[in-house]
């Protein structure tokens, strides 16, 4: 059905139609996840980019292009910049509580759960 699909003027129609049911359903969950990128998230510009997105996907295959363009690299950075922001800021948090673990297992009079006089020895 590929000679269908370069006028679908719908890129999960389009996916489905080039790559099968499985490309389809992928396609949709990367444009559900920038649903709710629209929602979710707190960056004004990327819930613009992303309803921007999202709208020309409806509409017109903007980001299936045999060539990828603007709309497509505007998709891509919708959908990896919340991934690698979140893994930042996970790897900040748990560097900052190992090093508070670290703080407080050096201190001479804390015990076993971190908490002065309760200790696991007697």
């Amino acid at each position: 059905m590929l000679e269908f699909s370069q006028a679908t003027h719908n890129a999960i129609l389009h996916a489905t139609l080039a790559g099968g049911v499985i490309a389809g359903a992928l396609m949709a969950c990367l444009l559900l996840w920038n649903v709710f990128l629209i929602f979710g998230s707190e960056h004004l510009l990327l819930r613009a980019l992303s309803a921007f997105t999202v709208l020309s996907c409806m509409t017109e295959d903007t980001v299936l292009e045999t060539f990828p363009g603007p709309c497509t690299i505007v998709w891509l950075m919708c959908i990896f910049y919340p991934v690698l922001v979140d893994a930042t800021q996970i790897d900040m948090i748990e560097a900052e509580r190992s090093q508070r673990d670290q703080e407080e297992a050096a201190e001479p009079g804390t015990g076993f759960f971190g908490r002065p006089g309760i200790s696991g020895t007697t």
